[in-house]
């Protein structure tokens, strides 16, 4: 059996998509659950799925957590997760991700000194959002307060066969082409003589406060490009 890097605490609706999605792209999961039946369905799915009550330390040594790489705590309850995250940092374990319910849940586990922690509800409430006001066709996930990620198709027929150079994205603000999806290829990496084409998707890491320029830019009808 390949060595399990990633421990899935809770296995919930949250809990499975993300254990799922981490098997999907190669990863090897442990699966931990109080629920027997989740158990007996998860044991059919990922390396390794065990019964177990994370709030009880004891238990959670036996699952021999501490050789995994990273362990993502998706319980919801705000007492028995802030419990299982404390049990993990007794247990000298750093690399934990934790799912909180709102931003006093978000406090208690920082405070306990949990890497990261993620509330579901607000990220996917920022993410319409953030869709409603630049572009519908475009997909951006806002990283932290100053930046963003960018993917957008390149239809602005200003810029088709403008090299990235010319669109002057670095030094007129600071933003990056990461890489670009043509076809079946990827164009990797990046250097200032490659050139766009219509519908080229790009993806762009940038400045929250430039987000709507760039997609205008790569995407609108009419756009000024520098030169």
């Amino acid at each position: 059996m390949a060595q399990v890097e990633y421990c899935v605490i809770g296995l919930g609706k949250f809990g499975m998509q993300v254990a799922n999605q981490i098997q999907l792209h190669g990863g090897h999961v442990m699966a931990i659950d109080i629920n027997q039946e989740t158990i007996n369905k998860a044991a059919r799915l990922f390396d390794i799925a065990i019964k177990c009550d994370a709030t009880d330390i004891n238990a959670l040594i036996d699952t021999a957590i501490q050789n995994v790489k990273i362990i993502i705590v998706c319980v919801s309850n705000i007492e028995i997760s802030s419990m299982i995250c404390a049990n993990l940092r007794e247990l000298s374990l750093n690399n934990i991700i934790a799912r909180a319910k709102n931003k006093i849940h978000e406090r208690i586990l920082k405070i306990l000194g949990v890497s990261q922690v993620t509330v579901p509800e607000v990220e996917a409430a920022n993410r319409i959002a953030t869709k409603c006001l630049y572009n519908f066709g475009c997909d951006v996930s806002i990283i932290d307060n100053n930046l963003s990620l960018i993917k957008a198709v390149v239809t602005n027929p200003e810029i088709i066969d403008k090299n990235i150079v010319d669109l002057v994205l670095k030094d007129k603000y600071g933003a990056n082409i990461m890489f670009i999806q043509r076809r079946d290829m990827t164009i990797f990496p990046i250097t200032k003589f490659t050139s766009l084409k219509f519908g080229d998707i790009t993806t762009i890491l940038c400045h929250n406060k430039d987000i709507k320029k760039i997609i205008d830019l790569l995407t609108k009808e009419k756009a000024s490009v520098k030169k």
